[in-house]
């Protein structure tokens, strides 16, 4: 692969990247983005610089292509929003991310590293290759409109 760079999103240029790249990967297929990332950057934005959050983004050259957020608290850390865009996608940039994720949050002092995933997805599949476990299954209820 290319030059691959992880770094830290630390002011608001590197936010619109990381909200760029966030939406960009979580869009349903065809959809516009730019909905979806105005309300991803609305709700990202009071955490930019908080000491416990690290919003981190894996660039291709110089190309933002995945991002990934970790949020520590009292020894443990939560990874959350692991995306790639699309054209980025099986190229192992989730699994750098991810390497880094837990290695800053280790050395931040976390003993408990922990994420959520939806099962039998490409994602549980990933995240059980880096040798993470199930700990708990969780179910999701939704009452429809109407």
């Amino acid at each position: 692969m290319a030059d691959v760079d992880v770094t830290l999103a630390v002011d608001e240029a590197g936010l619109a990247r990381f909200s760029d790249v966030q939406a960009g990967g979580f869009a349903a297929p065809g959809a516009d983005p730019a909905p979806l990332r105005a309300f991803l950057h609305a709700a990202n934005a009071p955490n930019l610089g908080h000491p416990a959050q690290s919003f981190l983004v894996a660039s291709v050259d110089g190309t933002a292509a995945a991002v990934t957020l970790v949020v520590r608290h009292q020894g443990s850390a939560g990874i959350y929003a692991v995306a790639t865009l699309p054209a980025w996608r099986r190229r192992g940039l989730s699994t750098l991310l991810l390497a880094r994720a837990v290695t800053d949050a280790r050395r931040a002092g976390s003993d408990v590293v922990t994420l959520q995933v939806e099962g039998g997805s490409d994602a549980e599949r990933l995240y059980a290759r880096l040798g993470f476990a199930v700990d708990f299954d969780c179910q999701l209820w939704a009452l429809p409109a109407g």
